[in-house]
């Protein structure tokens, strides 16, 4: 359900806002900043279950997560997990889970009845990693012939269309 998009965005200063390592800023009449921020865990599943838009800005860096540095130690880690979960072995909570990092986002001010967007101050990487993985995980389940799986896990990553939009 969530989409990624890279757009060209305007500065938040223009935008009557100021953005900072996932701190909003905003002006106060005696020219104070006061700054807001709204952090919260979420599960994969939950990013990626709301139909939302995650917009890349252009001036985010290119992709650049390579085997050795970082696509070998996350797999190593969902192995660990996947692990765990066939043993039936439960975590400190109940369940293993695995901190990805964090991820910034600035939500944007949409009309009501549309989808969300969302600009991806960081963790564009990441983001983009678990969009990999996802789609890579359908493909594996489509190819297994699980193709009920390989639909709920798509799903993950794809905006349904809006009655409007067919």
């Amino acid at each position: 359900m969530a989409e990624f998009r890279q757009k060209r965005v305007t500065s938040a200063r223009s935008r009557g806002k100021q953005t900072s390592g996932g701190f909003q800023l905003r002006s106060e009449p005696n020219g104070a900043f006061v700054s807001t921020m709204k952090p919260d865990t979420r599960t994969v599943t939950e990013l990626f279950e709301r139909d939302v838009r995650y917009v890349v800005p252009l001036y985010q860096r290119p992709y650049v997560w390579n085997q050795k540095d970082q696509w070998e130690p996350l797999w190593e880690d969902i192995v660990v997990l996947l692990d765990h979960q066939v043993s039936g072995s439960l975590g400190p909570e109940g369940a293993w889970s695995h901190f990805l990092g964090a991820i910034v986002l600035d939500q944007e001010t949409r009309a009501p009845g549309s989808i969300p967007v969302y600009t991806l101050i960081d963790g564009q990487q990441r983001l983009t990693t678990l969009q990999v993985l996802l789609a890579a995980a359908a493909n594996a389940a489509e190819g297994l012939g699980a193709t009920n799986d390989a639909d709920i896990l798509r799903s993950l990553t794809r905006n349904r269309p809006l009655k409007g939009d067919r």
